[in-house]
């Protein structure tokens, strides 16, 4: 861990522990993703707000709220997406658009 200095308060100075910065392990197609929804109009908040609603669809289902985020994820982009709407799957990516990319 690095150390971060903090600024002076109540006149005193201090130091905090700061966590090490992560490395941007996107592949790119996770890249591409995040391409496509700002290509398409589409926000990471709107992106939230789905896998929310998603969620919260079943109030009969007490179980649904503790469905891991991932797997509300892959539901949502096979039978939901945007509208219907939603970016190729990662082997029609490869196919296409992520040939370009491996240049």
């Amino acid at each position: 861990m690095s150390i971060t200095e903090v600024k002076k308060v109540n006149g005193m100075r201090g130091r905090i522990l700061a966590p090490p910065k992560k490395e941007n392990n996107m592949s790119d197609y996770e890249k591409f993703q995040l391409q496509w929804m700002l290509d398409h109009g589409h926000s990471l908040r709107e992106l939230m707000e789905e896998l929310q609603s998603l969620q919260y669809d079943d109030p009969e289902d007490s179980d649904r709220i503790s469905t891991p985020i991932q797997e509300l994820f892959q539901e949502w982009e096979q039978d939901r997406g945007f509208g219907s709407e939603i970016w190729p799957c990662e082997a029609e990516w490869a196919e296409c658009e992520g040939k370009d990319s491996a240049d």
